[in-house]
């Protein structure tokens, strides 16, 4: 993990926030920190959540799932949950008319999280700016 990875998990962790200390937790050291806490290491931002019995999950967008293996692995393996990021609002869901539904982008990240194990959440259905054609006209 890099730094800032590792400080945010053993943030959630509540251990020690010193980034050199750390950087050592990192690395698979077990030993007392400089805060005066022994912690076993966390191998990834999912367990140090858990720990510290926690969520933590992020937003997932669906161009970057499809074409980029480390992002993938990366979602599958350090968070806990999911939220789709645009896929699951109402003009991605009818992005031609009212009577034409599409779920394939937002099926494929649910897909992705309940292969990996995780919690999915919701996220915003009705946005100003991402409305299907035809919901503003009078």
């Amino acid at each position: 993990m890099n730094r800032v990875a590792v400080f945010v998990a053993l943030w959630l962790a509540g251990g020690c926030t010193d980034l050199d200390q750390l950087e050592l937790e990192s690395r698979g050291h077990h030993h007392d920190d400089r805060c005066g806490h022994h912690r076993d290491p966390v191998e990834t931002l999912a367990d140090a959540a858990a720990r510290a019995d926690r969520r933590i999950g992020t937003a997932v967008d669906y161009g970057p799932l499809t074409t980029e293996e480390t992002y993938r692995t990366i979602l599958a393996t350090e968070f806990d949950y999911v939220t789709p990021g645009n896929e699951t609002k109402w003009g991605s869901l009818q992005p031609v008319d009212p009577d034409h539904w599409s779920f394939e982008r937002a099926d494929a990240i649910v897909e992705l999280a309940t292969d990996a194990g995780q919690a999915i959440k919701g996220h915003t259905l009705v946005w100003h700016s991402q409305l299907r054609p035809g919901s503003t006209t009078r």
